[in-house]
């Protein structure tokens, strides 16, 4: 075997060894990008899992606000009409008490000095 034959024959093995070798990273690099897209996939569904959950949370949420809004505009009605109502109450029974005064000095006037004072 000549010095081209040897170099030749090595030149083989070296491929060869390089073929095995290219195959075994190729191999681990699909294996690596097989997992980093199982990875992702995963990470997206949990994302958009978390982002319906939270605009479910959010509908609620305003709907709740929504029910608040009306019931807090209810609860103002009704307390507006109650101080009304009492206000009113009061202005009467004031005004009763001041006709009932004014009626008892007219009578103890007239009792004692008679009607035409």
């Amino acid at each position: 075997m000549n010095a081209d034959q040897y170099r030749h024959q090595v030149e083989n093995v070296m491929k060869e060894e390089y073929a095995s070798y290219e195959a075994k990273v190729v191999a681990q690099l699909e294996t690596s990008v097989q997992s980093v897209v199982r990875e992702k996939r995963e990470a997206e569904h949990e994302i958009t899992s978390v982002e319906l959950a939270l605009r479910e949370q959010l509908r609620q949420g305003r709907l709740l606000l929504g029910v608040l809004s009306g019931k807090r505009e209810e609860l103002e009605k009704s307390f507006s009409a109650r101080i009304s109502t009492l206000k009113a109450d009061t202005t009467a029974a004031l005004r009763d008490k001041r006709d009932v005064l004014q009626r008892e000095c007219d009578t103890m006037v007239t009792n004692r000095f008679g009607k035409g004072s």
